[in-house]
């Protein structure tokens, strides 16, 4: 659950604190999460100079081809749809008329 942003003076009271109490101990006198906490030691950099993430975090999705027109891969999937389901179509139009 996201509250208030981590601040630079919450994450140097949590890393002096560590030297002398437990994780969980400098996590709360800090003021934030025990799992906030773990990723604070996984990657010690202050909030302040992280690197804001904005966007998509998945990559590959994006559309990185300038060739690629989602219009026109709409139409072909929409046209390979249709090709496919015309025999049942057919087949539940036959059966309503019967």
């Amino acid at each position: 659950m996201a509250c208030k942003p981590i601040t630079d003076q919450q994450v140097r009271l949590y890393m002096t604190d560590l030297q002398t109490h437990s994780q969980r101990t400098a996590a709360a006198r800090a003021g934030f999460s025990e799992r906030t906490a773990r990723r604070f030691d996984a990657d010690p950099t202050l909030p302040s100079n992280r690197k804001i993430a904005h966007g998509r975090t998945v990559t590959g999705l994006c559309c990185t081809n300038p060739m690629r027109d989602s219009s026109r891969e709409s139409s072909v999937v929409a046209g390979l749809h249709e090709q496919t389901y015309i025999p049942r179509l057919q087949d539940q139009e036959l059966a309503r008329v019967q």
